[in-house]
């Protein structure tokens, strides 16, 4: 017999545990190849054993009610699932599709006291008038076990809430809750001890404010906002998060200004913040200074905690801005806006013109594509000028030379510490993109790579101008993968005519 079937049962249920515990915090909308509950079944046919310890094992079937896993089983197994479960409290996640819907609706009436965390994305039709209030119903119970609930519905739920309380107003130990769709008392009890919140549509712009004044401990916020005519919010409350690490907001310039008004978050608080216009529409100069103050605002009190290492900022022809700040990291800033002329965001690059946060960002990368004004154009390159240790800088061809080749740059030359470039296209190799290393090269900057890896090899045509660059190290990509070559040298023919 294999030393493994001789495993202790501690350290068994020990891993058995483990496994069971993982549990998403979004749903999720479709499935997944790992599923806790197949390995827990798996477990469970090892040997008689094995078999024994996992079916006396209520609570870690418990946890591993998984619609995704389910939807293809027979009805038989998944009431055997059930009936594993005992007394135990009970986990639900996956989708609910129309092949898991009556399962899982089954489950939330039967079962609700029990159910701990659920965390479900419906993919289906759920009924309307009677049969939704049906289906939904348990909602609307007390939830003394409820620690965490999260459900993505594309339906409008709120009739089944109209006239009565989410979770009878008892759930004592929610933590986390996203819901969408669905409204819910803003003066609610259980909003005190909540850590993390996600709302979509639901309730007004005053009603989501009112009832963030009741979340003191809240540590992650996330608002979408799809009202159809938002109204307007005349007295905006004070609000102070203390705890409150991430916020993501994601909606239209006047649905979005009141929560940044009124917010105040913890020191370091990351943000990703998605700020639409209405089609056609156009802010007003105030309206413009007001939303550079409050970005302002964040941005600083989040580089204040957090010396980047990186930066992405990219501009669309469709006046959409992105600015990102660690974007590979966990806890990053995330600016997405759309507010029009882009060129009113120049105040905001101003403001961190100014400022000494970004002395360690080590990587940029910058693309701006469409016709940008002289003086936003100015802003970025005074901005630029401020980031004085960047070693490796991505970009597109018009957005380098437009960096290098401006009034600015002919006094003070950006980029002296970069070593490598990245190009996302190449275009003019002998009119721009040679001109435009020269200029940093004849700075002192110590460039030593050039990488072409990001465009497609049979793009990459007369190029032979860069052999001039003595010393310059080529990098590009081909069928056979990355490859490389030595200015001063000489380029492969095959490169220079584009038979690649």
């Amino acid at each position: 017999m294999a030393p493994i079937y001789n495993l202790d049962h501690n350290v068994l249920w020990s891993i058995l545990n483990t496994i069971t515990d993982c549990f998403p915090i979004e749903p999720k909308s479709n499935s997944s190849i790992y599923s806790p509950l197949t390995t827990l079944r798996h477990v469970s046919q090892v040997c008689g054993d094995w078999r024994d310890l996992s079916l006396h094992s209520s609570l870690l079937w418990g946890k591993v009610v998984d619609l995704a896993a389910l939807e293809m089983c027979t009805e038989k197994w998944r009431q055997e699932v059930i009936h594993r479960t005992g007394d135990s409290l009970l986990w639900i996640q996956g989708p609910v599709t129309r092949l898991s819907a009556p399962f899982f609706f089954s489950v939330l009436n039967e079962h609700w006291g029990r159910i701990e965390r659920i965390s479900v994305s419906v993919n289906t039709y759920t009924g309307r008038g009677v049969e939704l209030a049906q289906n939904w119903g348990p909602l609307l119970l007390r939830s003394p076990h409820l620690r965490q609930i999260c459900i993505s519905h594309p339906q409008n739920l709120s009739s089944i809430s109209e006239n009565s309380l989410l979770f009878a107003n008892n759930a004592p130990l929610l933590r986390i809750c996203g819901i969408s769709n669905l409204r819910f008392d803003p003066q609610s009890p259980w909003l005190v001890n909540l850590r993390s919140l996600s709302m979509k549509t639901g309730l007004s712009i005053l009603e989501m404010l009112g009832a963030l004044k009741s979340t003191r401990v809240l540590q992650y916020l996330d608002i979408t906002l799809r009202l159809d005519n938002p109204a307007t919010v005349s007295t905006i409350p004070k609000i102070d998060l203390p705890y409150l690490h991430t916020f993501r907001i994601h909606g239209l310039h006047e649905e979005c200004s009141p929560f940044l008004k009124s917010i105040t978050p913890a020191s370091g608080c990351s943000f990703k913040f998605w700020i639409r216009l209405k089609p056609s529409s156009h802010l007003a100069d105030t309206d413009v200074s007001a939303m550079n103050r409050r970005l302002v605002r964040f941005s600083h009190n989040y580089l204040r905690e957090h010396a980047p290492q990186q930066i992405s900022l990219q501009y669309y022809k469709n006046a959409v801005l992105r600015f990102e700040v660690d974007k590979a990291e966990s806890h990053y800033l995330r600016l997405l806006t759309e507010l029009g002329y882009v060129g009113s965001l120049a105040p905001l690059f101003q403001e961190f013109c100014q400022s000494s946060y970004f002395s360690s960002v080590k990587r940029l990368e910058i693309e701006l594509e469409g016709t940008m004004s002289p003086g936003y154009v100015m802003s970025l390159v005074k901005f630029v000028i401020r980031l004085p240790n960047i070693t490796v800088l991505s970009s597109n061809t018009a957005t380098l030379w437009s960096l290098l080749n401006n009034p600015i740059s002919e006094t003070i030359v950006p980029f002296l510490t970069v070593e490598t470039v990245i190009l996302k296209d190449l275009k003019s190799p002998r009119e721009v993109v040679l001109p435009a290393l020269k200029i940093l090269l004849h700075a002192g900057a110590p460039l030593s790579t050039l990488d072409l890896t990001e465009i497609p090899s049979n793009n990459l045509i007369a190029i032979d101008c860069l052999d001039e660059l003595k010393g310059l190290r080529v990098k590009w990509k081909d069928t056979e993968g990355v490859k490389e070559s030595v200015c001063g040298t000489g380029f492969p023919k095959t490169l220079l005519t584009g038979d690649i």
